[in-house]
């Protein structure tokens, strides 16, 4: 059965003739007559009963029709959709994993905006997961790019997870501990905080697999500092729920976005560490275009998120 068959028997419905049909479709009339049969012999049905008044049709004909109007309809959407992506640029397709961080966020949403101007087609995806995930879907080309930071006291132990995976580790900012915590938050408007200081406040961590090794953790391992009080969560938004509701606090980099500054505030931590922020791709392949647009917004957004958090 081929989508010429199913034309023609829908011609001949719609002319009640198996002449007329051939005249508006500009093909003989024994050309048609011979795929119909060939098609109700496949179908093992009668479309239609002949007579010298023309044609009539069965009831399996009908339903056969019904079908058969359907499937050319489909057929011809498919044609029309590829075709204007013939006649158009082609679609941007990109795919960012992460770790959990606000102006990862903004950066892609403004990169979206810049990317679907002029009614460019795209198809664009940020992914915040765990370190593993993040990892793995550049490893299996789920994602392009990967956002993560490398902690400074495990950076050989994370170095040889990402060579085993054959994945680049490209450096964007290396900063000082910060805690992000509420403006309304007792520790608020110090200069600086110590980890005793911290002591007493719910300490606001990502969850990762449980096979996951130590330094997968998003949260920098300060040393010698084991929270006593823990909020585990997967969702980047229930951190800034938790730090306005619950005096909590999410020890990271310090880069407060735009958004998020007028209820959070950053606070240097005192200890003798580092976060280095970076992105991750496959080591054999070049970046293309839009990996590397992605990346000049992000640094811009990094950038004015740390003179925000040190305003």
């Amino acid at each position: 059965m081929t989508l010429q068959q199913l034309k023609y028997i829908v011609m001949v419905e719609k002319y009640g003739s198996i002449t007329k049909a051939a005249q508006a479709l500009y093909v003989s009339q024994p050309g048609i007559s011979s795929l119909i049969h060939s098609l109700e012999d496949e179908l093992g049905i009668t479309i239609f009963l002949r007579s010298p008044m023309g044609v009539s049709i069965t009831e399996e004909g009908r339903e056969l029709i019904d079908m058969a109007k359907k499937l050319l309809s489909d057929a011809e959407h498919i044609d029309e959709y590829f075709s204007k992506h013939r006649q158009s640029e082609e679609p941007c397709r990109f795919m960012v994993s992460s770790q959990h961080y606000t102006f990862v966020a903004t950066a892609f949403a403004e990169f979206i905006n810049e990317t679907g101007g002029a009614n460019r087609l795209y198809s664009l995806g940020l992914n915040q997961t765990s370190t593993s995930n993040v990892i793995e879907d550049v490893c299996r080309q789920r994602s392009d790019l990967g956002i993560l930071y490398i902690p400074g006291t495990e950076r050989k132990y994370m170095e040889r997870v990402l060579a085993d995976r054959n994945l680049s580790f490209n450096s964007l900012v290396v900063t000082e501990p910060h805690i992000f915590i509420s403006k309304n938050h007792p520790l608020a408007g110090r200069d600086s905080v110590s980890p005793e200081d911290l002591t007493a406040y719910p300490c606001i961590m990502y969850r990762q697999s449980d096979d996951s090794p130590s330094f997968y953790s998003e949260e920098i391992l300060l040393p010698g500092v084991y929270p006593e009080k823990i909020i585990y969560i997967s969702d980047l938004y229930l951190s800034l729920e938790f730090l306005e509701s619950c005096n909590a606090y999410d020890v990271g980099t310090g880069i407060i976005c735009e958004r998020v500054a007028g209820s959070i505030t950053s606070i240097p931590i005192c200890v003798d560490a580092s976060i280095d922020i970076g992105y991750i791709h496959r080591s054999n392949q070049r970046l293309e275009a839009a990996e590397n647009h992605f990346i000049e917004i992000l640094k811009r957004h990094i950038d004015e998120g740390l003179r925000r958090g040190r305003s």
